[in-house]
């Protein structure tokens, strides 16, 4: 049985024509697209025969945009502590959620984690089963991110069969223990809704960071040698996450991890940025105006050339937002905010046929409305994913 997006794609070649095409060069052109389910086959070519076209005026015909960080899938799945929901269904439900926010490709961060629950080394190796099922129905090309946390004791092992086992071609290292005791002797609420958005008590999270901090640091620098030592031989990205200080992120740095994600203090960006490492921080940072936990406002690293990547982190629809938010306070022009969602990630994670409009590429597109700045129909490897009345409208 085929699935709907090659059932309804089959045998399709579509013209776009639009006044305002982002084809590359920080620029929006006037001109048409013409592609099929096996990419983009021509640019402003009037030779080329598609079989049904459509006019989108003014609307913007940009690269669709790709997230490289988000967990706001966890709530797809279990949107209550402790409340599942079927996971097939929940991956299809994140999927529409993906292709009405204009995402074309996907980063799902899981996390191997001592937290417990959805983020348990448990829940990770079962989440990766159902995904590995799963995957194949969905439209976006969804993968997975693993967020490893570097106290787990005699985890490489396991991580790195579960790696080999899943394909899985990026991995953060991370240590929440110092923040999660800060939480709990400064900031009690704080700690309260972290222990209570895993599904688990007060009395057990502070039971759990406490057997943590008596672990041997020793040990635990081995273990993570071993799983970058891993990942450096199969070339794979390695990044590192909520970096604090420039000694963490050099060691991460000698660990082979050249992409610093969330750094919490613009020494560690400005560190990362002269040692030409990938700098992501969450589009909600930007969309809100700042950080929701008080660190440096993404807003201030763009301004200053520290950032090169924006993700979604818990919400798919600051994506689109945070473009919006940069372009109209005029911290850089259009096409090179939108290239913190599309081009810049590509580009770190070593996609080389996605990311920017070329002939031979995937057929990820993207159409915005220029006044509204919303989504109004997404393309994913040819296929239309969403489509608004306002699109089919415009098919001739």
């Amino acid at each position: 049985m085929k699935n709907s997006s090659s059932y309804q794609h089959e045998n399709r070649c579509y013209k776009i024509t639009s006044k305002n095409i982002y084809k590359g060069n920080s620029t929006l052109s006037s001109g048409h697209i013409v592609f099929d389910s096996s990419g983009i086959q021509a640019i402003d070519d009037d030779k080329s025969t598609p079989n049904i076209e459509l006019n989108i005026g003014d609307r913007l015909l940009l690269p669709g945009i790709i997230d490289l960080h988000g967990d706001s899938w966890e709530n797809t799945m279990m949107p209550r502590a402790n409340i599942y929901f079927d996971p097939k269904k929940s991956l299809l439900s994140l999927d529409k959620e993906l292709a009405c926010s204009g995402v074309t490709t996907a980063y799902l961060a899981q996390g191997y984690s001592w937290e417990g629950r959805t983020r348990s080394p448990e829940a990770a190796e079962n989440f990766l089963k159902l995904f590995s099922e799963y995957k194949h129905l969905m439209q976006a090309d969804v993968r997975v991110q693993i967020r490893l946390e570097t106290e787990l004791k005699n985890s490489a092992e396991k991580i790195c069969q579960l790696i080999s086992d899943h394909n899985i071609d990026y991995l953060a290292f991370n240590n929440h223990i110092p923040q999660a005791k800060h939480q709990r002797d400064k900031s009690p609420l704080d700690f309260a809704n972290w222990a209570e958005k895993r599904g688990i008590t007060v009395e057990e999270l502070s039971n759990i960071v406490d057997a943590y901090l008596d672990k041997d640091n020793k040990e635990t620098s081995i273990n993570t040698a071993k799983v970058a030592e891993f990942l450096k031989k199969r070339g794979l990205t390695i990044g590192s996450h909520d970096d604090k200080t420039i000694d963490t992120r050099q060691f991460y740095r000698s660990l082979g991890a050249d992409v610093c994600e969330f750094p919490v203090v613009k020494e560690v960006a400005a560190d990362a940025k002269k040692n030409n490492e990938t700098i992501i921080m969450g589009a909600p940072n930007v969309a809100r105006g700042g950080s929701h936990t008080n660190n440096i406002a993404a807003e201030e690293l763009i301004r200053e050339n520290l950032c090169d990547v924006l993700v979604s982190d818990y919400y798919l629809p600051a994506l689109i937002q945070a473009v919006e938010v940069i372009t109209k306070k005029e911290i850089m022009p259009f096409c090179e905010a939108w290239n913190l969602i599309s081009l810049n990630p590509a580009e770190a994670l070593g996609f080389f046929d996605r990311g920017v409009i070329k002939i031979g590429n995937r057929a990820d597109l993207v159409i915005v409305n220029p006044e509204a700045f919303e989504v109004e129909a997404t393309i994913s490897n040819g296929s239309f994913t969403y489509l608004r009345d306002s699109i089919i409208a415009c098919f001739q």
